[in-house]
């Protein structure tokens, strides 16, 4: 059976929840775990100063305006293989801000792996990292949201927040709430079990495109085809004339191709 979740710890400040939950885990490994069943974690606060975000960047967020959200769990409870997770994870996100903000139905895209996106700009993101120690492996699944901007960001990328799309007064608390709770549904296997692929390639903004597979530090293009969606793994499955090439999820990002 799996183990009932904690309840959140709300942090005023930290560096980044996702250190933070590493740290936890690396600092309970010398604790006798055979007494006590191994329970899963999660920490958020307003008030991230080193954020970590894909590709070993810095999440970019606006202070007291970001939400940041880490979820920790023993992989034993975990049924779902971890290529798949990003993107998973991704679409449970999107489907919980859309319940949550009935202005952002049908409003949301993801852009794989890990990205949430409202025309083209970037919302949210999901970052998956797999640790280990005294034996056990543990995930940990960073998730941010940005609800405000308190001063416009000087990003290469377009982003927007929840303040903009119309989402007056967000409740992160809320939030952090409803996406624990799909998550526990996705432990269960009631959820995004199966056909999972096909949602993701229905909210996929680059499904159909033609798409460069570039190295997200170099810019060099690594592959170039038609985004045909997703494996039951993750794998993009790029078609490249009449071969379909899966393209695992690492250190790759993707460029849309304007005709």
């Amino acid at each position: 059976m799996m183990p009932r979740m904690l309840v959140c710890e709300h942090i005023e400040t930290v560096d980044s929840t996702q250190k933070e939950s590493l740290r936890r885990i690396l600092q309970g490994a010398d604790t006798d775990l055979s007494q006590e069943p191994i329970k899963p974690f999660a920490l958020w606060t307003l008030q991230q100063t080193q954020g970590l975000a894909s590709h070993g960047r810095r999440w970019q967020d606006s202070i007291g305006g970001g939400l940041a959200l880490s979820i920790a769990w023993p992989e034993s409870i975990e049924r779902t293989a971890l290529p798949a997770l990003p993107a998973r994870l991704s679409i449970l996100v999107l489907s919980v801000l859309e319940r949550t903000y009935p202005t952002l139905h049908q409003r949301l895209s993801v852009k794989w792996p890990n990205d949430i996106i409202s025309a083209d700009a970037k919302l949210a993101g999901v970052l998956v990292s797999r640790h280990q120690a005294k034996g056990l492996v543990w995930l940990i699944a960073g998730i941010g949201v940005n609800l405000l901007w308190k001063e416009p960001p000087q990003l290469e990328r377009p982003v927007t927040d929840l303040k903009t799309l119309g989402v007056m007064d967000p409740d992160p608390s809320m939030l952090v709430a409803e996406i624990f709770s799909e998550l526990q549904r996705l432990w269960r296997g009631e959820i995004l079990t199966h056909g999972w692929e096909q949602e993701f390639m229905k909210r996929d903004t680059l499904s159909g495109c033609t798409v460069d597979v570039v190295h997200p530090l170099t810019g060099k293009v690594l592959q170039r085809g038609e985004n045909n969606g997703v494996s039951a793994a993750g794998d993009l499955l790029l078609q490249v004339g009449r071969e379909t090439v899966p393209v695992k999820i690492g250190e790759l990002s993707l460029r849309r191709i304007l005709q």
